[in-house]
């Protein structure tokens, strides 16, 4: 696995290794959850765009819902900012 160093206030941090290994292991676990979904004749559902969709073991697509993209009020949020969004109701 391939490490890309950044300069950042004269420290070196490494980066992308443990990212690389967490979508690796994401990739993974997704793809056998959607081989064993499919073998158990179960509905899958997943984002394609910004469209929520279920696709049957028959293979047929339905459309759920359009994802509407949340925009950020703060311009510039800092590490450890709690963020909440409003509860639907």
């Amino acid at each position: 696995m391939v490490k890309q160093i950044v300069d950042m206030d004269k420290k070196q941090v490494t980066v992308n290794a443990e990212s690389q290994t967490l979508k690796t292991s994401a990739k993974k676990a997704s793809e056998s959850a959607i081989r064993v979904s499919k073998a158990l004749a179960l509905n899958i559902k997943f984002i394609e765009g910004a469209v929520l969709l279920e696709q049957k073991p028959d293979g047929t697509r339905t459309k759920i819902r359009t994802i509407k993209r949340v925009r950020s009020l703060k311009k510039n949020i800092q590490k450890g900012t709690q963020l909440c969004l409003p509860q639907k109701g």
